[in-house]
């Protein structure tokens, strides 16, 4: 790893900069604030939305800009300027709908740095993690309506993305099979039994350039860290890419290096390696 060059670090979130109970660790945190006294800008790059991001990342100061909903949205944190949007068109979200409705499934609209679902849905979210350190980003990021009639008229405007809950596997690799023949989308699965939609122009990888360049830094002094299929296209894209020992096999698999699991302070021992 050739620390000197390294002037930019997208940061994932869950699984990779928070800790299992959606926290920053003193020591992550320690990391953070000597790489900006170094001179490297860190950056958050995450599926959540803008309304997802948890207190722990807000209450930052080295963190002045934010990327989310997959790439869909780059904004300043301190004044909430969006700087790149690339939504999702009403006419594909209505196909997206189509293709859908016949199978038994919930949906979550993203718009305005909010997840949208009817109040069944949310309902259903409250109850699964009661208790557990996601509810909060529930209660702060979702906003339940009445139903899916009231939901899907979001979708008369652009969208940042829409993730469709699967019961089963077998359902969620039917429709992947016939979402694939849309244009301009793309599909990645943040867990096996889900699917997130974003505009094909929307990933975390183009995302992450586009800034870079906004602030005159070359891909090659980019270094990206992350766990999951939504973070294949920034650490594929950036000079060096890391993954978490939590990761999937397949990301591990592509990836320069791979630190500690988020339990374990992956991201702090990647940050004082580049401080050495």
């Amino acid at each position: 790893m050739h620390n000197s060059q390294i002037r930019f670090i997208g940061l994932d979130l869950d699984g990779t900069l928070l800790t299992p109970d959606k926290t920053i660790s003193p020591r992550t945190r320690t990391a953070i604030q000597k790489c900006t006294e170094k001179g490297i800008l860190l950056v958050p790059i995450t599926g959540r939305p803008a309304h997802g991001l948890p207190s722990c990342v807000r209450e930052i100061p080295e963190f002045g800009y934010a990327i989310t909903s997959n790439g869909a949205l780059t904004q300043e944190l301190t004044s909430g300027v969006t700087l790149a949007s690339h939504q999702i068109p009403p006419k594909t979200t209505a196909e997206i709908i189509n293709c859908t409705r016949q199978y038994d499934v919930s949906y979550e609209i993203f718009q305005n740095g909010y997840g949208y679902t009817t109040q069944y849905t949310y309902d259903q979210l409250l109850r699964k993690y009661q208790g557990t350190p996601l509810l909060s980003y529930i209660t702060d990021s979702r906003r339940p309506l009445p139903d899916l009639d009231t939901l899907t008229s979001l979708c008369l405007k652009p969208v940042e993305g829409i993730s469709i809950l699967c019961k089963q596997r077998c359902i969620r690799n039917q429709i992947h099979q016939k979402l694939i023949m849309l244009p301009d989308i793309q599909i990645v699965y943040p867990n096996p039994m889900n699917l997130e939609i974003n505009h094909s122009m929307a990933d975390k990888g183009r995302a992450m350039l586009s800034l870079a360049e906004h602030l005159g830094i070359r891909p090659d002094a980019i270094l990206a860290i992350g766990d999951s299929d939504n973070d294949r296209t920034m650490l594929a894209q950036a000079g060096i890419g890391i993954a978490m020992g939590n990761a999937t096999a397949r990301l591990r698999s592509t990836t320069h290096y791979t630190t500690q699991d988020n339990a374990h302070d992956g991201v702090a021992i990647v940050l004082e390696h580049l401080l050495t």
